[in-house]
């Protein structure tokens, strides 16, 4: 893992992925020599849901918080909101406006939430992770949901 070393100086903070196969005592050891900051669930749908709760109650554990990766149906999102996972990610809820208001009213439905950037004066507020060349973030906003590929990530 000596490429720990140049996560850090990208002043990111580092999450170990786990996936399938994957157990507690498999990482813990990693986790407690502070090298990263939290655990990322990723791996295959039934694993991932599977084990989720396991790993956020690991994570959590050992003070640490819990990312669960591609988590965008609603009820993905009210499962990961009833594990207590820490954040999530998702495409899905840009592949289109009904699929973003699905994804928002799942957030929006036990508590508050915040998706990571904001785009001024939208109800929704969204990042896609992926700017076009030369455009800003408030040329090209979020909404838009045409012409690329990103990531919407929810700290819930």
């Amino acid at each position: 893992m000596s490429w720990v070393g140049e996560i850090h100086k990208a002043r990111v903070p580092a999450y170990l992925a786990v996936q399938d196969g994957m157990r507690g005592d498999d990482v813990e050891r990693v986790l407690r020599a502070g090298d990263f900051a939290g655990v990322f669930v990723g791996g295959s749908l039934p694993w991932k849901l599977a084990t989720g709760a396991q790993w956020v109650a690991f994570a959590h554990r050992l003070g640490k918080p819990c990312h669960i990766g591609r988590v965008g149906t609603p009820s993905r999102v009210r499962w990961a909101k009833e594990i207590e996972a820490d954040s999530i990610d998702s495409c899905l809820p840009l592949w289109s406006r009904e699929q973003l208001a699905a994804f928002v009213a799942a957030l929006r439905g036990n508590g508050q939430f915040d998706l990571f950037v904001r785009r001024e004066g939208a109800d929704v507020q969204v990042e896609c992770g992926k700017l076009p060349p030369g455009r800003t973030q408030e040329e090209h906003g979020c909404v838009h949901m045409a012409g690329h590929l990103g990531a919407c990530e929810a700290r819930l």
